[in-house]
């Protein structure tokens, strides 16, 4: 399934639900307008599984130039993310085919534009997941979240049967260069097909040519091998909301009365801010928040683990330790944990496990970072989830 309409606005949508659904995987689809060729077309609400090549096909007048972008949702660009990717022109199907959906083909002698429609993530295009910068990939349903959180494509998963879910914001624009009649090209493209099957066959179904005067003899068009392996469950979700500070300190407060925590856009690790820390009098005098809306509907009494990190940087000191620490109380008592690392003042990353034991009923969790008196940092991407 995906989403059609005829300009950046999402005007004019194609079907009566805006809506493109169908079988996916054989010879395609070929997209063809009664008011000819779109001079702007927007692609969004992709439902595609990563292992399938959907190709589109669209007829535009000969001599057409194209410029094709992908755009991510609510994305700030940043060193491991990227917010758009610019297509490629290549010159073959077939490239287009096994391309990581950042390509396209203009047959010059039929009029036909081809690419490849994959499912991208929500909030960014490009990451830096395989390579040393941001860049584009045909994702797997293995392919980490945005900062380590989630998968970078949805999905919907129900006793071992898995289908992809498609994000919201995310979309692709189509923009032909050519004179234009309201929203499409003035000139109409020519009256033609892709070619199909090979010469001698005929399409007797999806993904099926059969030889003319050999009804026995067909052919079906190859599919691309797996290139995912097989899908993984959902990963538990981080239990911190706003973990990278980018709707400033919503969800967060100081930890001791004189305690300032601040948004700041000059030393983000990722993303446009990270959170000052400030006069800290105490110890335990930090950044907080209140996880027992979170643990309380899913800690069961027993023993859980979790995976606590964070990323750190020190201002007023070049060195001294620093804490990210929850506790807990329930029926036992009050209970610390907490991950311990030593930072500078560089941004520094610190991890590990802790074990949470539940007795009775919890009352209060609250997660908070330690640090020397009167050390002021700054940090950004907290994240706690379950093991």
């Amino acid at each position: 399934m995906f989403n059609l309409s005829t300009d950046p606005l999402g005007g004019l949508p194609i079907t009566a639900q805006a809506e493109v659904v169908g079988p996916v995987g054989g010879f395609g689809w070929l997209l063809s307008l009664n008011g000819g060729a779109p001079k702007q077309l927007r692609i969004k609400y992709v439902e595609v599984d990563p292992a399938t090549p959907l190709i589109l096909s669209i007829a535009y007048p000969l001599g057409t130039s194209f410029t094709i972008t992908a755009h991510a949702a609510y994305c700030y660009f940043d060193a491991n993310y990227s917010c758009q990717e610019d297509f490629i022109e290549v010159n073959s199907l077939t490239s287009v085919r096994y391309s990581e959906g950042n390509t396209y083909y203009f047959d010059e002698t039929k009029g036909l534009l081809y690419l490849r429609i994959i499912m991208p993530p929500q909030n960014f295009a490009g990451n830096k997941f395989f390579t040393a910068s941001p860049t584009w990939h045909l994702w797997e349903y293995d392919t980490p979240g945005k900062y380590g959180s989630g998968w970078a494509i949805d999905r919907f998963s129900r006793v071992n049967i898995t289908l992809p879910k498609f994000a919201y914001g995310p979309y692709l624009t189509i923009n032909a260069d050519c004179t234009t009649s309201d929203a499409f090209c003035s000139e109409r493209p020519l009256e033609t097909e892709p070619e199909i099957c090979s010469s001698g066959y005929e399409q007797v179904a999806y993904d099926k040519c059969c030889m003319v005067i050999n009804s026995f003899v067909c052919e079906f068009f190859p599919s691309l091998a797996p290139t995912t392996s097989p899908p993984t469950p959902v990963p538990n979700p981080n239990l911190v909301i706003n973990q990278g500070f980018e709707n400033g300190t919503d969800n967060w407060f100081p930890f001791g009365q004189t305690t300032i925590i601040t948004q700041e856009s000059s030393n983000p690790y990722t993303g446009s801010y990270s959170v000052l820390v400030t006069g800290r009098t105490s110890s335990w005098n930090g950044a907080a928040q209140d996880l027992l809306p979170a643990l309380q509907p899913v800690l069961q009494t027993g023993t859980t683990t979790y995976n606590m990190s964070c990323w750190v940087r020190l201002k007023n000191t070049s060195s001294a330790y620093f804490k990210l620490t929850l506790t807990k109380t329930d029926d036992k008592g009050q209970v610390w944990t907490n991950v311990r690392e030593n930072i500078s003042n560089s941004w520094t990353y610190v991890s590990g496990s802790i074990t949470i034991t539940l007795t009775g009923i919890m009352t209060e969790a609250i997660l908070y970072t330690e640090g020397p008196v009167g050390v002021e940092f700054y940090l950004d991407d907290v994240i706690v989830v379950e093991q």
